[in-house]
């Protein structure tokens, strides 16, 4: 490794990071890696991404009819019924109970579906702005940051799932396509509920692809255990932006769950990628973001991982005054900030990483890369081609506040970690 020392983290640290034994262990010869140096696609050994996402609302044209869809109105039937180039405009402030399924349509980049709050624009963040909670008429989260709300006012849609359901409110169908959803507020309902994923492909083996998450707020709720915010497995050219990610946790001892993450994906046997995550607020008790942890055949790739806030409450650590955790008092099971065990091509630029600390299964490192062939079921999954630059870490509690390499995948070894800097 070039200056190898501890690097510790009392309040912050930027860090960007050149590794080079991960050029040895992929027996790159250093006049490669040189030669590679003056390649625009290659920061140092590591590829970026070939693939960056478009998401804008240029992007995304919608040149259909407009449909308002109004409280107590069947939002399924809107959605089943909805053309391409369609847009639905649920009432704002309103509350949409059940469990909503995209199907497949025959839409294509100037035929897009938007789904979105009746809100005018003007009253909904502009474009490139995250979106927080503000939006929904809630001023302040215990022990999250500074709203610094200018207004309050509900102008976002509710979508909320009413059942006892593994996943959901939105599942989309196989070959889903082409949808773009804007100032929503999906969230879950039923108490006491141990679930998985607000958002995911309704079939573990389908595929969905074309999908925008757009100024959302996604959140569990503060003592029921929901694993995750947006499931991506199966899909490809998906761009999560501006939105806030709250309340996403598993429950040590009586749980259901060990990894909790806003975003997750890298497993199953379609391909993954391009993936956008930018200017996000991103809260989960095990991982803000992560890829792999499951059974695969391929390696999602192209992952733009920029500008977003990787936050866990301090009040969830048990040690702490107003500690808050489960109702019967466990504590939230709590990991890492980033967890990299089967992804290529990733670029993690310009995120702040913040509160992490051991006491379950992990130390407190802030990210930890390292390629996994999870239960004997992802031989071929890997950990390549990863650039981190220009990112904070703050009150990371492992021995070194940076990054966690391990060169072998664990649980039954097969594949490297390679190409990082």
């Amino acid at each position: 490794m070039i200056g190898r020392r501890p690097l510790r983290c009392s309040n912050s640290l930027r860090f960007s990071i050149t590794i080079s034994f991960a050029m040895l262990a992929a027996g790159i010869a250093p006049n490669i890696a040189r030669a590679q140096l003056a390649t625009a696609s290659f920061d140092g050994p590591a590829e970026l991404p070939r693939r960056y996402l478009k998401t804008s609302l240029a992007d995304t044209p919608t040149p259909g009819r407009v449909l308002h869809i109004r409280e107590g109105q069947d939002l399924q039937q809107a959605i089943n019924d909805a053309k391409c180039g369609d847009t639905l405009e649920l009432q704002a402030g309103a509350t949409f109970r059940g469990l909503y399924r995209f199907p497949r349509k025959p839409c294509d980049d100037a035929h897009w579906i938007v789904v979105r709050s009746s809100a005018p624009d003007n009253a909904l963040p502009a474009e490139n702005t995250l979106l927080t909670p503000c939006y929904a008429g809630v001023t302040a989260l215990p022990g999250r940051p500074d709203f610094r709300c200018s207004s309050v006012r509900n102008v976002l849609a509710k979508v909320e799932l009413d059942r006892n359901s593994e996943a959901g409110p939105i599942l989309f169908q196989d070959g889903a396509n082409h949808y773009r959803l804007i100032g929503l507020e999906i969230t879950r309902a039923v108490p006491n509920h141990h679930m998985r994923n607000l958002v995911q492909p309704e079939n573990p083996d389908g595929t969905a692809d074309h999908l925008i998450f757009d100024r959302l707020w996604l959140h569990g709720t503060a003592q029921d255990e929901t694993k995750a915010g947006i499931h991506l497995g199966g899909t490809t050219d998906v761009g999560i932006v501006d939105s806030f990610f709250t309340d996403f946790h598993c429950i040590a001892v009586h749980g259901t769950c060990q990894d909790s993450q806003a975003i997750n994906g890298g497993g199953g046997g379609h391909p993954g990628g391009p993936y956008k995550i930018v200017n996000n607020f991103l809260e989960a008790s095990g991982e803000s973001i992560m890829f792999g942890g499951a059974p695969g055949s391929t390696t999602p790739a192209d992952i733009e991982i920029r500008h977003n806030h990787l936050f866990k409450p301090i009040l969830w650590k048990p040690d702490q005054p107003g500690f808050a955790g489960a109702a019967d008092g466990s504590p939230f099971i709590v990991k890492n900030c980033l967890e990299l065990k089967n992804a290529q091509r990733v670029l993690f630029e310009g995120n702040v990483l913040e509160n992490t600390w051991g006491g379950f299964t992990q130390a407190g490192f802030a990210i930890v890369l390292t390629p996994t062939n999870q239960g004997g079921q992802c031989p071929q999954c890997r950990v390549t081609d990863v650039t981190l630059r220009y990112n904070i870490i703050r009150h990371a509690d492992g021995q070194s506040a940076g990054p966690l390499f391990s060169g072998r995948t664990i649980q039954h070894p097969r594949s490297r970690l390679r190409r990082h800097r």
